[in-house]
Formats: C-alpha cells, structure tokens, sequence
C-alpha cells in the first residue's frame, strides 16, 4: 500500500500544477495587456528617446540607489549583469546579486527581451521559462549616458527606480552627476526623496 506521505505529496504537487496553469491563463494575459497599454500612454514620456545598444548595455552593473522594494529589502549591495544570448540576439540573460549586512548573499537567474524597436522597454522574468512572458515585468530604461556608464531604470507605474552605474562609487566620485540622474528621474514623476543608496564600497 502506497504510504500515506506519498499520497500526500503526489496530490500536493497535482495541485500546485493545476494553480500554476490557472494562474499563468488568467493572469498572464492580464499582465501582457497592462503592459502594453503602459507602453502606449507612458511610453513617449518616460522611455529613453534614443535606441539602446544592448550590445554596449550588457555588462555589470552596479545598483547604486533604489526606491524602496520587497524583494531588495535586505539588500546593501545590489548587482546585475547583463549577457546577450548565444542563439537569441533578442534575448538577454539576467544574473542579480544581493549581498546583506551580515555577509550573506543571493542571486537569481533571468531573461529579458525587449518590447519596443527602441529596446528601451523591457520584460524581464526571474520565473521559470515555461511560464513564459506571463510572469515578467517591466523594466524601461529612462536614461544612459553616452558612454553607457551610468544609467535610469524604472517601472511605468513609477513605483520602482533604479539608479545604476559601473563604479560602486560612482555616487561619491561623480555627485553631480548622480544628483542630475535623480532629478531626471524626479521631472519624470519618480518619488525620489525616498531613494535609497547601496553601499556596494562595503565588499569590494
């Protein structure tokens, strides 16, 4: 006779199957059209007005402030790295870093692919492949320098901003140039008194 915990475990996993295919018909399609219309509406004022070269945006990056968020909260030095895809030039892969106080640290493993003709729209998913777009979100790029060195990243719904740059002391040693990124972001609707800033010096 098949053990009780086994019975347990097959019609747990049956399931949360069945809640995830629920949920990907119901919600996904949801998700595709908010973004969409965001694109339509906000698009023209907040997304960078110039393509981006994702060639040149690949790379590693360095949060060096945010606006507040539950899946950082524990963060002190936030990293992410860009990679083009070897067999989807349309694909990037994403790998972010958090490290804590205490010296832990995390990382996820994603994909973003771009919206827009520009590339300055993004979904980006930490969610399993087969979940598809359904589970992504929006990552718009709202300014980078010309030298790709520093660069404005937010959500259309203005909840969520991300003040990135290559140096993990770029705002110590470029504060001016931090505080024009800031206020880029304040002219486009960001609440930016309540950023706040990695301490990515901490580490490295």
């Amino acid at each position: 006779m098949m053990a009780t915990w086994l019975i347990g475990l097959i019609t747990f996993l049956v399931f949360a199957a069945i809640s995830a295919l629920l949920w990907y018909a119901v919600y996904s399609p949801c998700t595709r059209k908010r973004s969409q219309r965001y694109l339509d509406t906000l698009g023209p004022g907040l997304l960078y007005p110039e393509p981006i070269d994702m060639q040149r945006y690949a790379g590693k990056w360095y949060e060096v402030a945010r606006l507040p968020n539950p899946f950082e909260r524990d963060c002190v030095c936030s990293i992410a790295e860009y990679a083009m895809d070897d067999k989807d030039e349309g694909l990037l892969r994403v790998t972010n870093r958090c490290r804590r106080f205490d010296g832990s640290h995390s990382s996820a493993q994603g994909r973003a692919r771009a919206r827009n003709r520009d590339r300055t729209a993004l979904s980006v998913s930490f969610a399993p492949q087969w979940l598809g777009t359904g589970a992504a979100g929006d990552y718009w790029i709202l300014f980078v320098d010309n030298n790709y060195e520093s660069a404005l990243v937010g959500t259309p719904d203005r909840r969520y901003l991300w003040v990135l740059a290559r140096s993990p002391s770029f705002v110590d040693e470029r504060p001016q140039q931090f505080r024009q990124l800031t206020q880029k972001a304040l002219k486009k609707g960001y609440d930016i008194s309540k950023l706040q800033l990695n301490r990515c010096t901490l580490f490295d």
